[in-house]
């Protein structure tokens, strides 16, 4: 089924691990201050996504992450004119 966010065609992607349960309040991005390698993908999903929600899978474990992108269409893109003459 199409999928739409705030009235608008979206994309959403579902991830699922089968990993042990986690806290899923200590997930967070962490200070792009801090210099040094991984830890990075929190913080993507935050700056790019839309909406994203973490919750553990029913059953053995695991967590699921729920993203939603608004599409944007040709008349939404930022900055296009909407004559093109």
């Amino acid at each position: 089924a199409p999928v739409t966010w705030n009235q608008q065609p979206a994309l959403e992607l579902l991830i699922e691990d089968e990993a042990q349960n986690v806290d899923l309040s200590r997930i967070r991005s962490r200070s792009l201050t801090e210099v040094k390698p991984g830890g990075l993908g929190v913080c993507i999903i935050e700056q790019v996504m839309d909406v994203h929600e973490y919750s553990h899978r029913p059953g053995n474990g695991g967590v699921q992450l729920r993203m939603i992108k608004r599409l944007q269409t040709a008349g939404t893109l930022q900055g296009e004119s909407s004559s093109h003459g």
